[in-house]
């Protein structure tokens, strides 16, 4: 079964700690609820989230140096955590992304590259 990974952006809650313990602790029984729903499906994998960007870094790669970046970052485009799911197709992997108990924010849906997929590549490379 195909390998989908859900990347879940980041929020101002998520960037700014602006949750109280109490929101926290709602939040994280509810995450808890869902991946166990995925887990009881069949589907889950794996799950984890990242801590705010301004504990992390950025190395950019160009044609002659590598450069890092310490964070915070601007939100656009950042990641605050993922999931790893089995699913049969992607619309399979979107409608349980849909369950996820979130607000304000995006949840991306993208599939794995399996070794199958590249199949005929491998085979052409092992004809030279």
């Amino acid at each position: 079964m195909p390998r989908y990974i859900y990347l879940l952006h980041a929020n101002d809650e998520s960037e700014l700690g602006a949750s109280t313990p109490a929101e926290m602790s709602e939040m994280l029984a509810k995450m808890g609820a869902y991946n166990q729903s995925l887990k009881d499906a069949g589907l889950f994998i794996t799950a984890d989230g990242f801590r705010a960007s301004k504990e992390g870094a950025r190395v950019t790669f160009s044609a002659n140096s590598t450069n890092v970046q310490n964070g915070p970052f601007n939100r656009e485009g950042l990641i605050r955590g993922y999931w790893i799911v089995k699913a049969r197709d992607l619309d399979e992997a979107v409608a349980w992304a849909k369950k996820a108990p979130l607000e304000d924010t995006t949840i991306e849906v993208r599939r794995f590259g399996e070794l199958e997929d590249f199949k005929d590549i491998l085979a052409g490379q092992s004809d030279k």
